[in-house]
């Protein structure tokens, strides 16, 4: 305890750092789903999808100091895909009072938190996460990744949602979520058509009075 309080906090990140979290085998005949990363890249909103081809063929004939400084903007606004899930041992924490409020909100702010789609919806297992922390921790949280359905975003879910996110507004600085739009997890994803008046269509505003509606298959009924 002696050490510079900057010196304990380097030696706290290597602690973290060599304890990645196992992922707990669900059921023993079903596989443990694997760690996953998601590589994004910037998407300008006033850039067209046809004129992506005049664009590629400009940034060729850019100077490589000036694709080096677009390198690293983009980098700065796109959150990173290489962020840590560790954490740090029991017998640490426990050593004394000073180790445990220095080192406790380090995975918090270091790790990103991943719920994914997995037998259910991701919102559930983030809510369910969530609801068992104490208040400072998810103040303390900082970045998560998250997957959702078309229809957690209408109905009973949608409060699920809406509390998650009053959960997050305080510390979260981070989010990167993922939607899928039509199917179930288990089904094939739909075709937009396919959609018509069911939640997905709703939370997407994807219903079209002028378009002639296609037969819609019974998983979408049903589901």
């Amino acid at each position: 305890m002696n050490l510079p309080f900057e010196i304990r906090l380097q030696i706290y990140g290597w602690v973290h750092a060599m304890h990645p979290v196992e992922h707990a085998q669900l059921a023993p005949w079903y596989p443990t789903p694997i760690q996953s990363a998601y590589f994004l890249r910037l998407v300008k909103p006033e850039v067209r999808a046809e004129d992506l081809a005049g664009t590629e063929k400009a940034s060729k004939a850019k100077s490589a100091h000036g694709d080096d400084k677009m390198d690293l903007k983009q980098e700065e606004l796109l959150l990173s895909p290489h962020r840590p899930v560790s954490g740090i041992p029991t017998a640490l924490m426990c050593a004394n009072k000073q180790i445990y409020n220095e080192c406790r909100t380090l995975p918090l702010h270091a790790n990103e938190f991943v719920f994914v789609n997995w037998f259910s919806s991701g919102l559930w297992a983030a809510r369910a996460f969530t609801r068992g922390l104490e208040p400072w921790q998810r103040n303390e949280m900082r970045f998560a990744r998250l997957e959702m359905l078309g229809r957690d975003f209408t109905g009973p879910a949608l409060k699920e949602w809406v509390e998650l996110c009053g959960h997050w507004a305080s510390g979260l600085r981070g989010l990167r979520l993922k939607v899928l739009i039509g199917g179930g997890i288990f089904e094939p994803t739909a075709t937009f058509a396919a959609l018509n008046d069911n939640a997905e269509a709703q939370a997407m505003a994807l219903k079209s009075n002028t378009a002639r509606p296609e037969p819609r298959p019974e998983w979408i009924e049903g589901g």
